[in-house]
């Protein structure tokens, strides 16, 4: 009896039971061994490294690595400089447009009216027009954010002396804010003892603590399943790592971090994890294990 002849689609489901079997096996045996590697080796899964964590105190508000604090009382410049030091801050200084831009429409938020403007750290009490930040810096004077409107015959700093005189040593303290403008320069100089809301500044504080839930941490026995279940639904879809590279006597993990890549014929591990580390502690075995998923064109 002559056999049936073999077509290409019938080629393609042979393939493809062959394809599913090979791709369970290969995830039986990674869990395994992933297993054994947490049993015995206290193996440690990320993906990717968790990073410190940049944390503000209540009340501040973090941007490009600050911590910024917008007062809602007022205070002389003198007394607003002294709250800010006595919680570890100084009055902002202000060092490129991208900071000064960011205060300035935060402030068009919390401004109630044109006056309601905001103590910065920037003085000539010193020394009459030599402008200094309260860390002692001098100001620099191609990141300068002056109001300047021609049309009120106003340009900053005037060093307005008041209304008969009654403020003869001038204006030597810079507030800013406005609230009807949309010009990012707003900054004024004005009489030191003038009560107005202030803007503190501070580094923010580094957390390495992570709760439960946090994407950059997941223990084996969650990842087994995972691992299990995308294997038997996907099939020749990612790159599965080959090189293993030797680090360095620290078993630590410090970002950044190099991805090592080779592809596998038929070797399918579909998970959601972007990257995941398997770290040893053992001195004889300090390698990482960095899985992560690839699209394959």
């Amino acid at each position: 009896m002559t056999p049936p002849p073999v077509t290409t689609a019938t080629t393609a489901v042979h393939s493809g039971r062959r394809l599913k079997v090979t791709v369970l096996r290969v995830a039986v045996v990674l869990a395994v061994v992933l297993i054994i590697a947490y049993v015995f080796d206290g193996v440690a899964l990320f993906f990717p490294p968790c990073p410190n964590k940049l944390r503000c105190d209540t009340d501040w508000e973090l941007n490009e690595g600050k911590c910024y604090y917008f007062s809602t009382f007022t205070l002389s410049w003198i007394r607003s400089k002294q709250r800010c030091e006595s919680v570890s801050g100084r009055l902002v200084k202000i060092d490129s447009r991208l900071e000064q831009s960011f205060l300035f429409w935060r402030l068009g938020s919390l401004m109630r009216e044109h006056e309601d403007k905001f103590w910065i750290g920037l003085t000539d009490s010193d020394t009459e027009g030599e402008w200094k930040w309260t860390d002692g810096s001098s100001l620099n004077h191609t990141a300068t954010f002056w109001f300047n409107d021609a049309t009120r015959y106003t340009r900053e700093p005037d060093n307005w002396t008041g209304q008969n005189n009654q403020h003869p040593e001038g204006e030597d303290c810079v507030r800013m804010g406005e609230k009807e403008n949309w010009s990012v320069n707003c900054w004024f100089d004005k009489h030191c003892d003038t009560r107005q809301r202030f803007i503190c500044e501070k580094k923010p504080a580094h957390s390495q603590s992570h709760t439960e839930g946090d994407p950059c941490l997941m223990n084996v026995s969650s990842l087994v399943p995972t691992l299990l279940s995308a294997s038997q639904n996907q099939s020749n879809s990612f790159l599965f790592p080959f090189n293993y590279k030797q680090q360095s006597q620290s078993h630590q993990i410090h970002p950044p971090y190099k991805k090592w890549y080779g592809p596998v014929e038929h070797t399918a591990l579909h998970t959601r994890l972007t990257n995941i580390f398997a770290v040893r502690k053992l001195q004889w075995f300090h390698s990482v294990l960095h899985l992560g998923p690839q699209m394959m064109q």
